[in-house]
Formats: structure tokens, sequence, C-alpha cells
């Protein structure tokens, strides 16, 4: 395996190519977005990169508060990777965090050098988009679409405040909203914004993928002002985001949520969602 600052053009490309073949044919993303999105920048603090028995193998390491944490491409983690990237960790004397993409709840450690823990957990839920009614609209309360050039730093702001304790939700910068308003998918019809007395109190930001296997919604990022917790504007949010996705023709959704939220889980699960899968990360820190 070889540890690389940077790559060329030529083995971005073929990682793009590999990446794009094994989701058309495993119906899942061989990448997490954020992942993809670095890999085109170049933003990532390092690569590991080889071919192992003809398969090409990779992983991308992106520096955090307290590891060095790789997800690999395609969920591919032989121990040649695994053991290259607790090299790299250690050798830049930091704790090593990896995740294993779409498991079960009983899924295990990955075999590495060192002792890993789990510290991390992301569920995968997903289901049909029939019979989602919007719940009563209160009468100080409405929704509209949200407004590029204007909407930005008051949705930031909320955004914050909602995902103070996320790890990457809560950092969102200008920087990385402009990123995904230029990306293909984006909508902004579909990124709903829920107002009390003229001020974004509530959010739910909805995505298309036009995939391969397939065309699905998903409920993206939904936040609540943390101060009106408790008031139903998270179900009247979700319950939106599901109605728009149905007037787009759309059959199932699906949204990404931490393994800890179990008030949010609760509400998915309520709207007729369930698992399909799991992301789980390993860290050899304490």
């Amino acid at each position: 395996m070889h540890c690389l600052q940077q790559l060329d053009a030529t083995e971005r490309n073929a990682l793009l190519a590999e990446a794009a073949s094994w989701s058309m044919a495993h119906a899942r993303e061989a990448l997490p977005e954020q992942a993809v999105l670095a890999l085109k920048a170049g933003a990532p603090a390092c690569h590991l990169l080889g071919t192992i028995d003809g398969t090409l193998v990779y992983a991308q390491g992106q520096s955090t508060s307290s590891a060095l944490e790789f997800v690999s491409m395609a969920d591919r983690l032989p121990v040649e990777l695994l053991d290259a990237a607790l090299e790299c960790a250690e050798g830049r004397g930091r704790d090593l965090a990896i995740w294993t993409r779409h498991v079960s709840s009983e899924g295990l450690a990955p075999p590495c050098g060192a002792s890993l823990r789990l510290d991390r957990e992301i569920l995968r839920l997903q289901g049909r988009l029939d019979g989602h009614l919007v719940p009563g609209m209160p009468e100080d309360v409405s929704i509209s679409a949200f407004q590029p050039g204007h909407d930005e730093a008051e949705f930031l702001e909320l955004n914050a405040r909602a995902f103070a304790d996320h790890p990457e939700q809560g950092a969102m910068s200008q920087a990385d909203l402009s990123l995904r308003f230029r990306q293909s998918w984006f909508d902004p019809e579909g990124f709903l914004v829920l107002r009390q007395h003229g001020a974004m109190i509530a959010f739910c930001w909805t995505k298309v993928h036009r995939e391969p296997w397939g065309d699905i919604g998903e409920i993206y990022v939904i936040g609540v002002d943390p101060r009106l917790a408790g008031r139903g504007l998270g179900r009247l949010a979700v319950s939106a985001g599901l109605d728009h996705l149905a007037g787009l023709g759309l059959a199932e959704a699906m949204l990404y949520v931490e393994a800890t939220n179990e008030p949010a889980i609760g509400l998915y699960r309520s709207l007729g969602l369930s698992e399909s899968w799991r992301d789980r990360r390993w860290t050899t820190g304490s």
C-alpha cells in the first residue's frame, strides 16, 4: 500500500470510476458523499492506495480533533490496508479511527494490529413514500423553499445551534454550503424552511438520488431550533420533506441518523422507516 499526500488526475479518475462501477453493482455508495467531495477537491490528509490480488484498494484519511480517521472504498478492508492505516496514524502520533460500512448491528471490529473499540454508529433507514400526511400547521408557522443568496447566514446560525454536538454537520461553513449548492442534485425547492414570525426555526433539506439502480429520495438534513424542542416541529419538518419527495413521483426515501439519537430514530420509525444497514467507527483511542 502507498501512503500519498496527493493524487494525480489519473489516480482520482480511476478511483471515481471504480466507485461508480461498484455503486451500480451493489446499489449503495462506494464512498460517502463527504469523501467523494474531498477526493475531487484534493482535501484529505492522506490517501492509501494499492492493488491487492488484482483489486483496487483505497482509503481516505482525514484529521479530526482526536484521530486520523479513514474510510475505505467499496467496503474493502483487507489486512494490508488496515495495517497501513495504523502505521500512518502512529507515524503522525495520532489514534486510528476507521469505518466499517453497510454492516449489521452485530458487525465485528475489522482485523487490525491493534485493539479497536466501537465509538460511533450511523444508521441508514429507508421506507415507502406513501401515506405520509403533514401534521396540521400552527397558525404562526409557515413553510417555504430556501432562497439562495438570502437565507445562508440564518441557516448556518440555526444549523450550528441544532447540531452543536455533531462532529460534522455542526461545523458546516459557507464554503461547505456553497459546494453543495454547486452539485447537480441541489434543488432549492427541496430545501424546506420553517419560519415563525419571520424567523427560521427549523428546516428539512431533501435530496434526490438518480442512481443507476433506481431513484430514491433522501432526508438529507433535518434541524430544529433547540430552544423550541418538544413542540412537534421535527415531525412537521420531516413529514413535509417526505411529502415533497412523494410529490416528485418517488416511491421510497432514506436517511442517515446517529444511533445515539433515540428520539429521532423513534420519530423516523413511526413514519415507516426501518434500518437497511449501519456504518460503525472503530478507534484505538480511549
